[in-house]
């Protein structure tokens, strides 16, 4: 566990210390147990659907590490509150108060899983803390995020990044053949480019129904931004990474500029699979605490509720002049596309 991360989020916001240890516990043990999983099983059995879960389908490679989550949390000494993708909203230990859970603990146990059964590409779990004060916590309470990279068995390191909001963010490489860290914390910044040309500018158009309006408002928008596409260059880059946490990972870390995701403004019946606050609640303040802009499709600060069905939509920069650059050709083409889908 990370001293410094217990330090901080003890005392900017009063984060009980078990909760803090707790959740390094939980992350350090899903990822012990899926790197166990990828050098014993084949893709077939990471692959297979196991159940139709909260938020998502749960496949071979998710079950012990939601199991995991049920464990780890029954183990807390005062009532927690978990909302969890494949597990739902609950209260541990079982039978404990849900009036008496002072700590709300958000966790996608493994997001980007169909990268990770592939052994295509890192999956990552994502954590988000927040205090319950009385009224439904939301993004915006969320003051502790974790971020544990789960890479492919090819792959003997990998790293965990942390946040507490108004601290910084932070993080950490790890041998993951020793189980131990390598060398120091990292204070972890995003691009300090002043534009998207040159660099990763990702919109989100994972599925079937989703690439030709998530590509008509990305070629107007880049094109309004860039100019007009100049034969035999490239102006900016994609990366469709089937992470969320992932996305934001990588913006955090300074290799994209821009990463939109407006799923949800889709016609309902042609939006697919869309992003879920579990999805963001730990990355999104990662990215927020490393110098990013990050709203939701409206340009307004996230408050998503903390729960496993919301379909949340946002947009991430990389600093506030790539905003500045953004925002004005980005606003009104998401309008049209919310209204025309």
């Amino acid at each position: 566990m990370s001293e410094h991360a217990e330090k901080l989020a003890s005392e900017a916001h009063a984060v009980p210390p078990w909760a803090i240890a707790l959740l390094f516990r939980l992350h350090n043990s899903i990822r012990s147990a899926v790197r166990a999983q990828l050098a014993t099983s084949t893709a077939s059995d990471l692959s297979a659907e196991v159940h139709v879960g909260a938020g998502d389908v749960s496949f071979g490679i998710d079950v012990p590490a939601e199991d995991l989550v049920r464990k780890v949390a029954s183990e807390a000494p005062e009532p927690i509150l978990v909302v969890a993708e494949g597990i739902g909203t609950q209260v541990f230990p079982e039978g404990a108060d849900a009036a008496a859970a002072r700590v709300c603990l958000i966790v996608d146990p493994v997001d980007g899983s169909r990268e990770l059964m592939y052994q295509k590409r890192s999956a990552f779990i994502l954590s988000g803390i927040a205090l319950v004060r009385g009224d439904a916590p939301d993004l915006s309470d969320v003051v502790l995020g974790l971020v544990t990279e789960l890479p492919p068995s090819t792959q003997s390191r990998g790293v965990q990044a942390w946040a507490v909001r108004g601290q910084g963010a932070y993080e950490q490489l790890w041998d993951l053949d020793a189980t131990s860290p390598v060398g120091e914390e990292r204070r972890l910044h995003t691009s300090q480019a002043t534009t998207i040309r040159g660099g990763f500018a990702t919109f989100v158009h994972y599925f079937p129904g989703t690439h030709a309006p998530i590509g008509r408002l990305a070629d107007e928008v880049l094109a309004a931004v860039l100019g007009p596409v100049e034969p035999g260059k490239a102006g900016a880059f994609e990366d469709s990474y089937l992470s969320t946490g992932g996305q934001l990972y990588l913006l955090a870390s300074g290799k994209y500029r821009l990463v939109v995701d407006a799923r949800p403004l889709l016609a309902a019946g042609r939006r697919p699979l869309s992003a879920h606050p579990y999805d963001l609640a730990g990355p999104a303040l990662l990215a927020e605490e490393s110098g990013a802009v990050v709203t939701d499709l409206d340009g307004k600060p996230l408050h998503y509720p903390l729960d496993t069905g919301t379909d949340c939509g946002y947009v991430g920069y990389a600093n506030d002049e790539i905003h500045d650059e953004v925002w004005p050709e980005l606003d009104p083409a998401l309008r049209r596309l919310g209204s025309t889908d």
